[in-house]
Order: structure tokens, then sequence, then C-alpha cells
């Protein structure tokens, strides 16, 4: 009996152990993620010097996991920075430049922003949806005046379709978010013909023929605002254009 009290004794004390260290490893590991999503300042200034030419990414999730970037910008011999943070709203990213605006300069920066400030609203009174989507287009041009201004070469993406909403989705998708997105987004193409941007449509090149959504090729399957990496590689091959043209002025 006392054998097993001595082993039942045992593997608590080793089961507790294993619990605290289990947990300090989470914690930290919680924290260097909560860190790196809401202080990408300094890992922005934490960037290594190249003498290759970079490719900035700024913007939300869409920008973050944008498949074949990399790959992409080799074949330009650029050196790509993805700065894009899952999450961000337009207000985020223009706090986020605001902070690096030194370091910021001379490179050429593909923006990727917008449906996070809009896709959540739909419980919003009409009037507070319009502030939104004001306050977006300010943000917009705002980074786009920032950017220009330290003498980098800005490609303005438009906003991706996004697939149908889910059920649950459906208790606060915004009805008229397929207007809104199309507002923002000739918004967008204005900007950049107003003030020398260069536009990469990548609402019109991932758009169904059919219907105002996401083509169906290109759904994510894990998250209805996502497109998956076949859809990236679509966009990719207009990016590489965009990216030629630009190396050429």
């Amino acid at each position: 009996m006392r054998l097993i009290l001595g082993l039942i004794g045992l593997l608590a004390v080793v089961s507790l152990i294993v619990n605290i260290t289990f947990s300090l490893l989470l914690h930290s590991s919680f924290i260097k993620l909560q860190k790196s999503r809401t202080l990408p300042v300094k890992a922005l200034a934490e960037t290594r010097k190249t003498h290759i030419e970079e490719f900035v990414i700024l913007g939300d999730s869409r920008a973050q996991m944008w498949v074949g970037l990399d790959e992409v910008a080799r074949q330009e011999k650029l050196n790509t920075v993805n700065y894009a943070v899952g999450g961000y709203t337009s207000e985020q990213v223009k706090r986020q430049i605001l902070g690096n605006t030194t370091l910021l300069k001379n490179k050429i920066v593909l923006l990727q922003v917008g449906i996070n400030d809009i896709h959540w609203n739909g419980l919003l009174s009409l009037s507070e949806r319009k502030e939104i989507t004001i306050n977006l287009k300010r943000n917009i041009e705002s980074i786009t005046t920032i950017l220009l201004s330290k003498n980098n070469r800005v490609i303005l993406t438009t906003v991706f379709p996004p697939q149908p909403p889910t059920l649950i989705r459906e208790l606060y998708w915004p009805r008229d978010i397929i207007h809104t997105i199309e507002d923002i987004n000739s918004y967008i193409a204005e900007l950049g013909e107003l003030n020398g941007a260069v536009i990469l449509d990548s609402h019109l090149i991932l758009k169904d023929q059919h219907s105002e959504y996401l083509n169906p090729k290109w759904n994510d399957d894990e998250f209805f605002l996502h497109i998956n990496r076949n859809g990236y590689n679509h966009l990719n091959a207009e990016l590489r254009k965009v990216l030629f043209k630009l190396q050429q002025r």
C-alpha cells in the first residue's frame, strides 16, 4: 500500500511539474504572439539592412498570408519584407507606418487593407457604417500620401471579394457590404490615378463572373474572408507584371 501511495505521490509531483512547465511555455508563447500583433512597429525597426531593393508588404491577414511573394520578388530581384498583421484595420496600419516613416523610404510598397474595418459592423446603424467607411477612405489616403512622400513606389490593391458568409457570420454581416466594397475599390482606383500609385485590381482578378462574391476556385476552406493558395498564385501572375513595370521607372 505504501508503495502504491508513493507511486501516486510521485506521479502527482511529476504531473504538477509538467503542468507548470507547460503553463510557463504557453504563457511565453501567448505573450510573444500578442506582442507581435500589437507591437509590429518594433519588428519593423529591427529589419536587417540589405543592398537589394526591398518590396514591403503592409496590411491585414490577406497580405500577411500572401503565398508566393518571396518567389515573385526573387524573380524581380527584390527582397520581400512582410509587415502585415492579421486582424489589422486601416487605422492600425496607419499608426504602424507613422511610427516608422524614416524606415519606409525608397522602397516598393504593397498595401492590402479594408475588410477588417467593415465586415463586422452589420448590427450598427447606417450612419455609423457610413462613418466607418469614410474613415477607412481617409486612412487609405493618409497611408498612400505618407508612403509617396518618402519616395516609395506604391501598389494599392483593391479589397478582395469575400465568400458568402456562414450562417453565424450572417448575424453581423452588413447587408450592403458588397456595395460598400465596390465603393471603396472605386475610391482606391481614383486615389491611385490622382497620386501616381499603381493599382493591382485584386477584386476584379478574384471575383466570380456570375456573382458579386469570390470565385469559388479561390475559396479558403478555413475562413471565408481568406483565399487559397491557387487564388494567390492567380494574383501573383498580375503582381509580377506590376513589379516589372515599377522597376522600369
